[in-house]
């Protein structure tokens, strides 16, 4: 089966997070912490982004040409992913360093009906993540750091090893 991939320029995921780091942009996830639209400037157009929010926009500066349907929530991310038809991973091959770009993510926890913890969302590139979180905001962690990655689904989302 041919999976599909998306044609995902690195460089510019890596300079939307930079802008962020150098803008101070912190994690929130309450409402008005959206990114209000696609280019928006971190630090002037937004202060604060969640884990979707931030791949939201982050994937839409990696594509050129820069169109994409991807949309926003980590919920309905992952459904895309998997709709879409990208291949699945695993948790570990997110350490590996074979440029490929996964994208991982973490379901949301239910007590019945009722969300006592969000699902997230982070890109993994070269062993290490991109992302918003919490306590922090946009960010880079080593992949096998984190205690939660084994819980993860994992997916191939680009080659950028040309």
């Amino acid at each position: 089966m041919g999976w599909t991939t998306l044609p995902l320029d690195m460089g510019k995921v890596l300079e939307f997070l930079d802008a962020c780091l150098e803008a101070g942009v912190n994690y929130g996830v309450t409402d008005g912490n959206k990114i209000p639209h696609h280019g928006a400037v971190p630090g002037v157009d937004f202060k604060h982004v969640d884990c979707s929010g931030f791949m939201w926009e982050a994937v839409w500066r990696g594509i050129r040409p820069a169109v994409s349907t991807f949309p926003d929530g980590s919920v309905r991310q992952h459904d895309w992913v998997r709709n879409h038809g990208f291949e699945p991973s695993s948790p570990k091959a997110g350490g590996l360093g074979d440029g490929l770009v996964r994208i991982a993510f973490l379901a949301p926890v239910f007590r019945g009906r009722t969300k006592v913890k969000d699902g997230h969302v982070t890109l993994i590139y070269l062993g290490w993540t991109i992302e918003s979180h919490g306590g922090r905001g946009p960010d880079r962690r080593a992949w096998g750091s984190l205690t939660w990655h084994d819980a993860t689904d994992v997916y191939v989302l680009a080659d950028a090893s040309d």
